[in-house]
């Protein structure tokens, strides 16, 4: 049984290895005028512009990996990097943060709501505490959000491979 066992952790690690060089996890992309880099990782959520043909579209959805030059969104189709106009994101623990003080503020408030009933001034502490919750949420998220406009033009980008090698791919 432990031979197989090992045969079979050899040949997984290998397929891993070899899917680990094929796509990317995420891309760095980098101005060239000013040098300003944002790095997309894959979980981030993803707002991009993509012209087809002479109309430019909005597609958003969860950025899982770059695959020969195409960004891939989790669930969705894909989109050609030269085809894209402007990207703007949201990290994925930023994400996690507004979504949990959003949500521990809107319990702190129901909280709040059964404590009315019971005593008065306790109520009022905890839903201040939750409207500071609810308010740090709101702030985290649009203040996280990041822009990339022009990123078919005025970006160069790399892709960065969860092994230590990555590559770097000439801009247009």
């Amino acid at each position: 049984m432990r031979p197989f066992f090992l045969i079979f952790i050899a040949i997984m690690a290998k397929t891993m290895v070899l899917n680990a060089q094929e796509r990317s996890a995420s891309i760095v992309l980098r101005n060239k005028q000013t040098g300003e880099q944002h790095r997309i990782n894959s979980g981030d959520f993803l707002k991009l512009s993509v012209l087809e043909g002479n109309v430019q579209k909005r597609h958003s959805g969860t950025f899982k990996e770059v695959r020969d030059g195409v960004i891939l969104l989790k669930g969705q189709r894909s989109f050609p990097i030269e085809n894209i106009v402007s990207i703007a994101f949201r990290p994925q623990a930023a994400r996690w943060i507004f979504w949990g003080l959003l949500l521990l503020g809107l319990f702190l408030g129901g909280f709040a709501f059964v404590l009315v009933f019971a005593e008065y001034m306790t109520a009022v502490a905890v839903a201040k505490t939750a409207l500071v919750m609810v308010a740090i949420g709101t702030v985290v998220g649009l203040s996280s959000k990041q822009r990339i406009p022009e990123a078919n033009t005025q970006w160069t980008y790399e892709y960065h491979y969860p092994t230590a090698k990555h590559q770097l791919i000439p801009g247009p």
